[in-house]
C-alpha cells in the first residue's frame, strides 16, 4: 500500500495488494487542504508491504516540495525512483503517478474529497475506497 503526508499530516492511504510484487492501485484521491501551507513543505508518499504477523515492511518514498507543485505549478507526473529514509535503508523499486495542486479549486458536490486543515488530526478519518471512486488515475 501507499500512504501520501503533507505537513507530517498523513492525507490518505491506499488499499492493499496482495501476492503482488508490481502492483497497480489505480488510485485516485482529492483532497481539500484549509490553511496555510509552508512553501517548504513536502508532500511525502511511502510505498510499504503489509505484514499480518509482524510490522509492516517500508519499501521507499518519493517527496516533492510545495513550492514546485503550487508556487512554481509543476505537476509532478512519471515514474519514478523509491528512495529510502535512512542512508542504512536499502530500498528497490519505483512508484508511477501524478501529483498536482489546482489553485483555488472547490470540490464539486458529488466528489469524493478529503478536507484536511493543516496541522489536524486525520488517523480517525475513514480513508477513501479507490474502488468507490468516479475517476482514477494509475499511482
Amino acid at each position: 500500500y501507499a500512504t501520501v503526508s503533507l505537513c507530517g499530516t498523513r492525507l490518505c492511504r491506499t488499499m492493499g495488494i496482495v501476492n503482488d510484487d508490481c502492483p497497480e492501485w489505480n488510485y485516485a484521491q482529492k483532497v481539500h487542504v484549509e490553511g496555510r501551507v509552508p512553501e517548504t513543505a513536502t508532500v511525502l508518499v511511502e510505498v510499504w508491504d503489509a505484514d499480518v504477523k509482524s510490522r509492516d515492511d517500508f519499501l521507499g518514498q518519493v517527496e516533492f516540495g510545495v513550492q514546485q507543485l503550487a508556487v512554481e505549478r509543476k505537476p509532478a507526473e512519471g515514474v519514478f525512483t523509491l528512495r529510502p529514509r535512512k542512508r542504512t535503508e536499502r530500498v528497490s523499486g519505483d512508484i508511477t503517478l501524478a501529483i498536482a495542486y489546482e489553485h483555488g479549486a472547490r470540490p464539486e458536490p458529488e466528489e469524493h474529497v478529503l478536507k484536511v486543515r493543516v496541522g489536524e488530526d486525520v488517523s480517525s478519518t475513514p480513508w477513501f475506497n479507490p474502488v468507490d471512486s468516479p475517476s482514477t488515475n494509475a499511482s
